[in-house]
C-alpha cells in the first residue's frame, strides 16, 4: 500500500491530504487522551520514513529503529502483536535504547494496524515515565489503532 499520490491524478493530492489531517486528528486525540504520551508517531509498514511524528523526538526514534533494524515499531509491524515496554533499558534493543536515553523516552507502545492477518502500519506512542502505558492506555491505544486502520482502508 502507497500513500504516494500519482502524477496522473490531481485528485490523489487532494485525498492524500484528507487521509494525512484524519489520521493526524486521531493522533492528536491519543496522546491527548493518555496522560503519559510524550510523542507519537504512524508508520506503514515497508516504508522508510514515518508517515506522521507528533516531534522531533518521535521522528528522530522512529529513524533510529530503521537504521538499527530494531525497535518496537518494527517488533509490532512484525508480529501483528501490540509491543509495550514499560521500563527501556539499553540490553533488549541496543542502538534504539540508547537514542531513548538520550531522549529521555522510559516506555514506548507500538500498536499495530492490522486488516485481517496483514498488518499495514503501526501506531507507536512514547513516554518520559517509566509503566506509562498499563491497562487503560492499552486500550485507548489500541481503539486508536482500529480507528487509523479503518481510515488507511476507506481511502
Amino acid at each position: 500500500m502507497s500513500l504516494q499520490p500519482s502524477h496522473d491524478n490531481p485528485l490523489d493530492h487532494d485525498l492524500l491530504a484528507e487521509l494525512n489531517r484524519d489520521l493526524a486528528a486521531v493522533v492528536e486525540s491519543t496522546v491527548d487522551s493518555i496522560e503519559g504520551a510524550d510523542h507519537a508517531a504512524v508508520s506503514l509498514v515497508g516504508s522508510s520514513l514515518p508517515l506522521i511524528t507528533t516531534s522531533a523526538v518521535a521522528e528522530l526514534l522512529e529513524g533510529a529503529q530503521r537504521c538499527a533494524s530494531e525497535g518496537p515499531t518494527l517488533d509490532a509491524g512484525r508480529s501483528g502483536v501490540i509491543t509495550r515496554i514499560n521500563y527501556l533499558s539499553d540490553g533488549l534493543w541496543p542502538t534504539f535504547g540508547t537514542a531513548c536515553s538520550e531522549c529521555k523516552i522510559r516506555s514506548v507502545a507500538a500498536f499495530p494496524l492490522t486488516e485481517g492477518s496483514t498488518t499495514v502500519g503501526v501506531l507507536t506512542l512514547y513516554s518520559s515515565d517509566h509503566h506509562a502505558f498499563g491497562a487503560p492506555e492499552l486500550r485507548t491505544g489500541r481503539t486508536a489503532a482500529v480507528e487509523m486502520t479503518r481510515l488507511l482502508h476507506d481511502r
